[in-house]
C-alpha cells in the first residue's frame, strides 16, 4: 500500500466530516424552495432579510440530514456570489421562503452589491488570462527547455538527492584602507602622485 493510498481514506474521511459543499446545499435549498433559491444565475433574487430564521425553523421537516451551521456557510455562499449582487444591482425585490415578495433593496445595498462586483478580479472578464503562445499578439515566444536530469532523483527536491545547494562566495575584503576620510585621501595622493 502506498501512501498515496493511505492518503485518500484520510481525506475522504475529512470531506464527510466537513459535509457536502455549499453548492451541493444550495441545489437542495432550490429543489426545497424552488421559488426563493436558484442554481441559473439568471434568474437570482434577493433574498428576504433575517431568511435564516425561518429556514432553520423549517430544517427539521424539509432539511433534516443538514445542521444549521451547513445551512448558515450555503447561505453565505449564495449571496456572496456573483449572480446575487447583479440581482441586488438590477432592484429586484426580495422573497422570502414561499417566493412571496419580502421587500425591497434599498440605495446603500446597491451600492455594496456594486462594489463587490467591482471587485471581482478582471480575469473573469478575459483581461488576466495569460496569451496563447500562437495566438494573440503574433509574437513568438521562446519555449523553455528542460535540462536533462539524470541519476534517481532526477533533481527533484525532498528526495535528498539530485540538486545540490550552492556554496556561499566567500566574501570580498574592501581594497580600501580602513580609516577616516582624510586618511583614504591621503592614501589615493600618495598613490596617484608619487
Amino acid at each position: 500500500m502506498t501512501a498515496k493510498d493511505q492518503q485518500q481514506p484520510e481525506q475522504a474521511g475529512e470531506e464527510q466530516a466537513r459535509g457536502p459543499h455549499p453548492r451541493e446545499i444550495v441545489a437542495r435549498l432550490a429543489e426545497a424552495y424552488p421559488d426563493t433559491f436558484f442554481t441559473d444565475g439568471r434568474k437570482v433574487r434577493p433574498l428576504a432579510i433575517g431568511l435564516i430564521r425561518p429556514l432553520l425553523a423549517e430544517r427539521e421537516e424539509k432539511l433534516p440530514d443538514l445542521s444549521a451551521r451547513q445551512l448558515r456557510k450555503a447561505i453565505r455562499f449564495y449571496t456572496q456570489a456573483a449572480a446575487y449582487h447583479r440581482a441586488v444591482l438590477d432592484g429586484r425585490e426580495r422573497v422570502d421562503l414561499e417566493g412571496n415578495v419580502a421587500g425591497q433593496v434599498t440605495e446603500k445595498e446597491q451600492a455594496y452589491s456594486k462594489e463587490r462586483l467591482d471587485a471581482i478580479p478582471a480575469r473573469k472578464k478575459g483581461a488576466g488570462k495569460r496569451p496563447n503562445r500562437r495566438q494573440g499578439d503574433g509574437e513568438e515566444r521562446p519555449r523553455r527547455r528542460r535540462r536533462a536530469q539524470s541519476g534517481p532523483g532526477r533533481g527533484r527536491p525532498g528526495n535528498g538527492e539530485g540538486r545540490k545547494r550552492r556554496e556561499p562566495e566567500k566574501t570580498r575584503k574592501p581594497t580600501a584602507p580602513e580609516g577616516s576620510m582624510d586618511d583614504k585621501l591621503a592614501a589615493l595622493q600618495k598613490k596617484f602622485n608619487g
